[in-house]
Formats: C-alpha cells, structure tokens, sequence
C-alpha cells in the first residue's frame, strides 16, 4: 500500500469559537534548531514514495523511537477515555456496537469537524475500535437517513445525547469522513452494514455531487456541497450560503484520490471523476486568489473568486472576511497538496510568504487573528496555529520553515475548557510533520485517472468509441469532445444537436446552440426584429418584459420563453425555462442567460431599477438588472411565491442617449412581468403603461 503523510485542515465556524491561547513548552535540548529543512521535492509522495519527517529533518539526533513517543503520548492525552484532558467521550452502544463522540470541551457540543478529524487520527493510528465507535455515532446520530430532502447529509452538530442542534451540514465534515473511510476500507478491509467502509464512502461523495439530482432540483434550499460551475466546495449547501465558499474547505489532495477511487453517481464514474480532478486544480488556482500578496493570509468565507466574504449569512459585523479560527488550516492544505503531488509551484511559494510573516511577527507572540493585510486583532498565541504553521512547513523552501518545525515539535499539549479545537489540531499536525499521516491506498489501478473498459485503459473525455462513458460511440463523422459526441462540421458551421448550422443566420441557434429568437431573425449572431428603441419620458420608462430585443443563452441550456398569465401587464410574461435549480451567482455577465432593451435615456443620474417578478418557490424567484452589460451586484428576489412582486435597486447612467438594459438570471425558474426605471415614484399594481418605441 502506498503510504503518504498528510494533514488536511478543514473547520467550522457556524458558532465563533472562543480564543484559544496554547503554551509551548520551556526551550530545552531539542528547542534549538539543529540544521535546516531539506527543499520540498519536485516528485510528489504520491509518485515517489518517500514521505518527509520534518522533525527529523529539523534535528537529525531525534530517533523514530522519540517521534513514536512524542504521539502516544498526545493519543493518550487527547485520546484518553475519561481523561482530565481528553475530548474523546464513550456514547452509548447500539446494535452495531460501541458508539463514541469527540467533544468540543469549548461549545459542550458534537460537531462533525471533531468526528471526522477523530475517524481520520484513529485509521492513521491504527485504532480500530475507536475508529469503528466514532463512525458509529456519526451515522446513528448526525447522518440524515430518512429519505428527505438532507438525506445523506450530516447535521453538523449535536448534543452529547445524539440530539441534533441543526440540520445542515459542515462541508469540511463530509469531506474528512468520506476520505477516512476509504482509507478504512484499504487499510482493514470491508466490513458488514455500516462498517462497509468503501460503501459508505461513496454514498458521501454521490450526496456531495449530485444532492439536486437526488431531490430533483434545489428542494427547500438544499444544494449540492460542489458548485458545479465553480468546481468548488461550498461553505453550506443551503440557500445564499451554497453561493460562497470557505478557503479552509479547499482540500485539493483529497479530491485527487477521489478521481482515482469514486464509483460514481448513477453509472457516471467517469464524469465524477474528472469532476474531482477538475475541482483540483481549480482550489490550487483558488489559493492563489485568496490569499494576501504580501501576508499569505486568507479570509475565513471567499467568494468563488477568492475575494473575502464580508456579508455571509450569520456574519453580521463581517469579522469571517479577516484571518480568524477557519482560516488556520488553509496553509496546510496547499502545503499537503505540494507534498502529496507537486502540480503547483505557487504552493511553495505561498508558505514563504505566510511563514515569512508570522516569524515578523515573533515566534512565540503572534496573535490568533489578523486582517489580511497584517494588522493584529488579537494578542492570543494559540497551540491550533502553532500546529498549523509548523505542519505547513512540508512546503517550506524558505528560511524559517525549521523554526516553525520546532515551535511544532516544543508544543505543550492543550488543557483546559478550550482544548478541543487547539488540540485536535495539534494532534493532526504533529502527525502531519512526523511522516505517520498517511493514505492507504486502494488496490493499484493500471488506469487511474482514465477508465478501465473493455477495450482497455481510455480517456473518456476523447476517446470517441467511448465517449463520455464505456461503450458509447460516437456516428460516423464524430468526434468525442469534453465527453461527447460532435460532429464534424464544414467552416463556419457549428454542430448543434448534432446538426451543422450557421449560428450567424440560424434563429433557432443563434450565436450559440439553444439560443432560439423569438423574432424569428438572426442577424450576425444575434437576434433581431424585437421591440425596438423605448422611449424615456419625464425620467421613467416602462418595458412589458416579453418586448425584449434580443436574447443571449452565453451557452446555457435555459432561455427565456414568452408565456401568458392573467396576473401580468397585458397579459403575458417571460419564463426563464427549464426549470431544474440551476443558479448564476458569480461571472453573471458570461455565464447567465440575458434578454435585452434598447432605451433612449434622455436624463441621467442615479434610477430607480424595478423589476415586478416571482417564482413557483423561493428558489425560483431570483434575477439580476443592469445597464449597459453590467450587472447590478444586488439580486432581485422579491420572496414571492405565485405573486407578481415589484423589487428595485439603484443604477446609474451617466450619458444621455440609447443604452441596453438588460435582466440575467439568478435562479431558473423565475418569471418577469414589467421593468419600470424613474427617478419617480415606485410603481404598484400593474405599474405604468409601456412607453413608446421606435
């Protein structure tokens, strides 16, 4: 079996945890550092096999005796059932035998970060039954199993008496648990019912991917916990919180295994695995993205983009938008990533920077928490960063990693109320840093990445006799393209459905495939003979939403469609059609299908942008406005359900004259009656008649 030592950091931060102060222990024979780390290697552990000890790196006189000491003694600490100073908790036991909790000693709840980090330490141990006891608990008491619409999921905390506090889960929770599993299952075997490791495994990852295609679409909204256009992890799969993410979340070495061993979801192996790949290279570049240029500090919540998160639902005062409790882990993970398979440089190069910053800051004084350009926001040094720090020495070429190695190495173990999150840390670290974090690997297969057909070893994503899956061939004249089949089209045609049109001149695929024209004309790839030019006057002009000009799909498989209802002004309305949850949060511009109004502005200033709208649900009632192909950064949701609503936000127009005004989707679904904009009053009702066109 392949061995390779890792740490994967992954938190939650539902509930601000309090401040954690740790202690290190006097500086003594081993506080001085005895010679630097070695260089991170170009070969990643997962190709190599040689998997670093930093400890030993850092002081050649420490043996494999004193490194297997310095754990026991932490498991014993930490692990010890009943101790003083443990947070591990025997439950109950229940017909699948013994149950047992990790405690956050800090909330007096059960949380799946400690569940998981508990199930992940006990595999790397080899402790079994702890394993076993842990995972026990966790399905009996946090997994939805009820075939509703969280089923799958895990609530992310309970009460030490197996009461759920919520329903919702913590990414990072599934993440751990659905890795720890597998590594169960390669490193022990099999077993029966819940101990099915692989099996269980699995059904995680297929709730993460594909939860609205078990619900059929977003359910009272609950999401997948991937974003699948941002082939990133979600901070919650729940309403506004699936449409940010949490840096901390970001666990790209894990998602590399996972394109080697998922099953897949409903016979789409190979789909799901290139998803994960895909998702792996997209957290690199995301690491880059949210992390200070100068600091390497990170936000706690990003958006997709990387930019920090300041008004995420729960976070009021904005406080997850600096360097706080979450943000601890990220450096770990991009440095267990370099570790596991060196695909990015900038890795490295980030530890430098984050490492070069705290040692500024002084070894053992810097705070807990910082805004991202450095400014401290708390004189608390906690065993949890320490931990953090030192582990993320493993890509490390600067000249500070071996000083952060021995505040690791020199670190007093955590007592008190608090010691549950700086200890679980702690634990993980010092097995990070000492080579003993490592992945059982399944049994070697000759194909990974690619798919094992009949044929042999194939690229599904190219291979057009297997194009998408094994088996499916691609007609005469096709090729396999991102998974499927195209046909070969003449210059200057396109194949859509597999037919080769003039997307210049096609009404039905105008542009782009799908991009059908109401009009019936299509005119150097865009839609013509809509409504014409509306006509501002005194400041307001009117739009009946159906009398759009033009329609943009951007290459999405929903449209726009005029569609009656007795509720709207004259009678009709558009649709944006089919409805099957999808969502356009971030890139609106690019990516969200948009219908656009020609509007001679004949004032300029500051409007307000009405849009009188609703959906069937809550989840279908969401749509961006703008001028001029720039969205307004506020959504238009009116929270109606079967109710025309008017919402408005404010827009500027600087210059007189004719601009476009355009509506993009935020949520399929959604229906649009009327745009009104004035510096006027707000309309009501049916709003004002339409203004003139020419």
């Amino acid at each position: 079996m392949r061995i390779v030592n890792a740490l994967l950091f992954g938190s939650l931060s539902w509930t601000l945890l309090s401040a954690c102060s740790g202690s290190e222990a006097p500086e003594g024979q081993l506080g001085k550092v005895s010679q630097g780390l070695a260089l991170p290697p170009a070969t990643g552990a997962y190709a190599s096999g040689v998997y670093r000890n930093l400890f030993e790196e850092w002081n050649p006189s420490l043996t494999d005796a004193d490194v297997q000491a310095k754990l026991d003694q932490l498991w014993n600490h930490y692990f010890g059932l009943g101790g003083t100073n443990s947070f591990y908790f025997a439950g109950d036991p229940n017909a699948n035998g013994a149950t047992a909790y990790v405690l956050d000693t800090g909330n007096s709840d059960v949380r799946t970060e400690g569940m998981s980090y508990g199930m992940m330490i006990a595999v790397q141990l080899d402790k079994r039954a702890e394993f076993d006891a842990l995972w026990n608990w966790a399905k009996t008491y946090m997994q939805h199993n009820d075939g509703g619409t969280w089923d799958g999921y895990f609530a992310w905390h309970a009460s030490t008496r197996g009461r759920p506090l919520a329903d919702g889960p913590a990414s990072d929770g599934e993440e751990y648990f659905a890795t720890a599993l597998f590594f169960a299952a390669h490193r022990w075997g099999n077993g029966a019912g819940i101990y099915d490791y692989e099996a269980e495994a699995n059904r995680i990852l297929n709730t993460m991917l594909h939860k609205q295609d078990m619900n059929g679409g977003i359910v009272g909204g609950v999401t997948n916990m991937f974003d699948a256009a941002a082939k990133q992890v979600v901070f919650v799969p729940y309403y506004d919180s699936a449409t940010h993410t949490d840096p901390s979340y970001h666990l790209p070495a894990f998602y590399e295994l996972w394109g080697r061993w998922a099953q897949g979801y409903s016979g789409q192996q190979a789909a799901d695995r290139q998803f994960w790949l895909a998702a792996a290279a997209t957290s690199r570049q995301f690491f880059g993205a949210a992390t200070h240029p100068t600091t390497g500090l990170n936000p706690d919540y990003a958006e997709f983009n990387g930019t920090p998160k300041a008004n995420a639902s729960g976070d009021r005062q904005g406080t997850h938008a600096d360097f706080r409790f979450d943000a601890w882990r990220t450096a770990v993970n991009w440095s267990v990533d370099y570790a596991w398979w060196a695909q990015s440089s900038s890795e490295v190069t980030l530890t430098n920077r984050l490492q070069d910053f705290f040692f500024t800051q002084g070894m053992s004084t810097y705070g807990n928490q910082y805004t991202l350009s450095g400014t401290a926001l708390s004189t608390d040094h906690s065993l949890g960063l320490v931990a953090s720090n030192g582990a993320a020495s493993l890509a490390s070429s600067g000249a500070h990693g071996n000083d952060f190695v021995a505040a690791l190495w020199n670190a007093a173990p955590a007592t008190g109320q608090y010691r549950y999150y700086d200890g679980i840390l702690h634990l993980l670290g010092t097995l990070h840093a000492s080579g003993h974090f490592r992945v059982w690997d399944a049994a070697p297969d000759p194909c990974a990445p690619l798919v094992t057909c009949s044929s042999g070893c194939v690229d599904v994503q190219a291979d057009a006799a297997n194009c998408g899956s094994c088996g499916n061939a691609c007609g005469s004249g096709a090729t396999c393209t991102a998974g499927q089949c195209v046909v070969s089209c003449a210059s200057g045609l396109q194949a859509c459905s597999g037919v080769c049109v003039d997307v210049q001149t096609n009404a039905s695929n105008c542009g782009s495939c799908g991009n059908a024209c109401p009009s019936g004309v299509c005119a150097s790839g865009t839609c013509a003979g809509g409504a014409g030019v509306f006509q501002m006057s005194g400041a307001v002009v009117v739009m009946e939403a159906e009398h759009f000009a033009t329609q943009v799909s951007h290459g999405s498989s929903a449209l726009w469609s005029v569609t009656s209802d007795a509720q709207a002004s004259g009678g009709k309305a558009i649709d944006l059609l089919p409805n099957v949850g999808a969502t356009w949060s971030t890139n609106v511009e690019t990516t969200s299908p948009r219908v656009d109004f020609l509007v001679n502005f004949t004032q300029t200033g500051s409007f307000n942008f009405y849009i009188r709208s609703t959906g069937a649900t809550r989840n279908d009632d969401g749509s961006w406005g703008g001028v001029d192909d720039v969205h307004i950064k506020q959504a238009f949701a009116p929270n109606s359900t079967g109710t025309l609503t008017w919402g408005f936000r404010s827009v500027t127009v600087s210059s007189p004259g004719v601009h476009t005004v355009s509506l993009w989707g935020y949520e399929d679904g959604v229906r649009i009656d009327k745009v009104v904009i004035t510096q006027g009053a707000a309309p009501t009702g049916l709003g004002p008649a339409e203004s003139p066109r020419q």
